[in-house]
């Protein structure tokens, strides 16, 4: 199932189809990393999104041994929409203010990213702004701000 998040034939429909085969067991965190593989993966939709937080609903918050969620993959991804930030953000909060291994914010992952279209990346701006004006003052490890 990882293998299929993060390749190229990704589509809702087969994501749809493989996630409702799952039998997940009370605090299974088996599978709490799709959201990671499909947030990075370019093939990214909002209706993708929803479905893994539908099916995985701890996805969301889940992080890697670098400090990295959800959140971080998806503001990196050239193919973000405010719709699936906002859609994370709202699933998991927390994620605003959360920094990995190098201090790095979601924000500032969001800055970094030259791949993303301007006006989205100022959508995306927005809602950050709107869900957590504090998260434009967290720094990184080296003191630099988004």
């Amino acid at each position: 199932l990882r293998a299929y998040c993060q390749s190229e034939s990704l589509t809702e429909h087969g994501l749809r189809e493989r996630l409702s085969h799952l039998e997940l067991q009370g605090n299974d965190s088996t599978y709490d990393i799709l959201l990671i593989d499909v947030c990075k993966n370019d093939c990214v939709t909002h209706e993708m999104v929803q479905c893994v937080i539908k099916h995985v609903p701890e996805a969301a918050s889940v992080v890697t041994t670098r400090g990295l969620r959800p959140l971080h993959s998806v503001c990196s991804n050239k193919n973000a929409t405010r719709d699936i930030v906002r859609c994370v953000i709202d699933s998991y909060p927390g994620a605003l203010r959360t920094q990995d291994e190098i201090g790095m914010t979601p924000l500032v992952s969001l800055c970094c990213n030259r791949a993303l279209d301007e006006t989205v990346a100022v959508e995306i701006l927005t809602c950050f702004l709107e869900k957590c004006p504090e998260s434009a003052q967290c720094s990184t490890h080296d003191g630099d701000l988004p």
